[in-house]
């Protein structure tokens, strides 16, 4: 899956990149799932100093990660 940010930003590029997020909120909401831990990776493109872009990419992953946490069927304790 593909969630998209605006360049230089953790900000979602556009609607369809929400949806997908709450797609996967519901999803990860599945009781099957109770008990199980999840990665969120994410990157970004090459351009830029590597510690920019460390930083950049650790900022996405908060901000995925937020907006999955925020869904009432996502326990992020």
């Amino acid at each position: 899956m593909a969630i998209r940010f605006s360049p230089n930003s953790a900000k979602l590029a556009d609607e369809f990149s929400r949806k997908q997020l709450q797609a996967v909120s519901t999803a990860l909401g599945n009781k099957e799932l109770l008990g199980y831990r999840f990665e969120i990776g994410v990157h970004t493109d090459s351009k830029g100093k590597d510690a920019y872009n460390l930083q950049l990419s650790q900022q996405r992953a908060k901000a995925v990660q937020q907006m999955l946490c925020q869904e009432p069927v996502v326990d992020c304790t």
